[in-house]
């Protein structure tokens, strides 16, 4: 049995809950105590949040792949919020750039706290959340971010010049 520490409101009802077809693989075992914790603490919390990137990938997909780190996605006025949260849990954090992203520390591992594509121009928005989906994931009921905007933020949210991780698979 699944110990879900999830407040009652932070997860819609209304939201479609799926089976996640695989889960990624970690580039250090060790990851998986701190991705837990993570999602733990934010699940605890009443901010939205979204999980994206190769979770999110493999969740919809069944493709299994290799992450370094856990995608987190919310609202732009939310993710001040997600780095104050856990920098008074004792955790390191860091703006890397004020128009679209933020970052969790604990030792070598992190996650990523993303809020609009990396120039800016499109924000996570209220749509995403009532477009996600929700899965158990690490031990808590969390969001994934929805089919569509998984597509937009895989095209969008990492400034390689080069589309992302979908035409990976």
């Amino acid at each position: 049995m699944t110990n879900y520490s999830t407040p009652e409101s932070a997860i819609p009802a209304s939201v479609p809950t799926i089976d996640a077809k695989a889960e990624p693989t970690l580039q250090h075992a060790e990851a998986e105590i701190f991705y837990t914790e993570a999602i733990r603490e934010l699940a605890a919390t009443d901010i939205p949040f979204l999980v994206a990137g190769t979770y999110a990938v493999s969740a919809y997909t069944g493709v299994t792949r290799r992450t370094k780190d856990l995608d987190i996605f919310c609202k732009a006025g939310d993710y001040a919020r997600i780095l104050a949260h856990f920098k008074q849990a004792g955790y390191a954090v860091e703006i890397l750039d004020d128009r679209w992203l933020g970052k969790v520390f604990k030792g070598t591992h992190f996650f990523d706290v993303i809020f609009a594509s990396a120039n800016g121009t499109m924000p996570v928005s209220d749509q995403w959340l009532e477009h996600a989906r929700q899965i158990d994931l690490l031990g808590s009921r969390v969001r994934i971010v929805g089919p569509t905007e998984l597509n937009v933020a895989m095209h969008v949210a990492k400034p390689t010049g080069r589309p992302y991780a979908l035409l990976e698979i």
